[in-house]
């Protein structure tokens, strides 16, 4: 619309200027007109009026707003999901780390180790890890098994020629 005025980015930051009695910088513009800043609603109507025009008018068609408002939120629920997801396997390969090392502490030491469980069993502890998998299109039943397979605890056959059976917390002298 600035260019069926005519108008440069400096002629209409200038007019906005003017208009909105506060310094509006033609970068501003440049990024407002590339989508790269949002505009508030004051300066909406203030922009639709130096361009002799409706408000709507400047924010484009109700699908496409609505598309871009769905984009939005997908992406910003892909990026909750991917974090809690990070986070999920960062917990499970800590408590992995301090299961291998106390494992192997106490078959050096000639203990038999039966449970060093460091992990919630509980179903609920991987819903997280659920809904990632049905969100990239797992069915849930599917999506719940292989977050149970992931996560569950390891039977170890032995370590060092010492019995270890990972399972529920406890050591056996």
């Amino acid at each position: 619309m600035r260019h069926g005025h005519g108008w440069s980015q400096i002629e209409l930051a200038d007019r906005l200027t003017q208009a909105l009695g506060k310094r509006f910088d033609p970068a501003t513009l440049a990024r407002l007109e590339k989508g790269k800043r949002s505009i508030d609603v004051g300066e909406l109507v203030v922009l639709a009026e130096v361009l002799q025009t409706e408000p709507m008018a400047l924010l484009g068609h109700p699908q496409r707003l609505r598309w871009r408002r769905d984009i939005d939120e997908a992406r910003r629920e892909s990026r909750d999901a991917l974090r809690v997801l990070s986070e999920s396997a960062a917990r499970y390969f800590t408590y992995r780390g301090i299961e291998e090392r106390l494992t192997t502490e106490a078959a050096e030491r000639g203990e038999k180790v039966s449970g060093v469980t460091l992990w919630p069993d509980q179903p609920a502890a991987f819903e997280p890890v659920v809904d990632v998998l049905t969100a990239a299109g797992l069915p849930l039943t599917v999506a719940r098994e292989v977050a149970a397979a992931a996560c569950k605890p390891i039977p170890w056959e032995s370590v060092s020629g010492v019995e270890v059976q990972v399972a529920d917390v406890g050591f056996e002298p």
